[in-house]
């Protein structure tokens, strides 16, 4: 059973460990346009997730202890 729940966190770390550069470089680029990022709203995405239900804090949390872990 432990060798399951390290497999599926290992998943989980690189999954996040792929999409929260993306992420977070998506936002950078959409504050510098100024504008959606084709049909794509990732600053929009995030704040309306914030304000509906407790992902967008889960969202900016994960974001925070990315930044923090380098």
């Amino acid at each position: 059973m432990k060798k399951i729940y390290q497999k599926i966190k290992d998943i989980i770390t690189q999954g996040l460990e792929i999409a929260v550069p993306f992420l977070c470089l998506a936002v950078v680029v959409q504050v510098m346009i100024g504008s959606k990022l084709g049909a794509w709203d990732p600053v929009g995405n995030i704040k309306s997730l914030g304000s509906e239900t407790i992902i967008g804090l889960a969202a900016i949390l994960i974001l925070y202890s990315y930044i923090n872990k380098k």
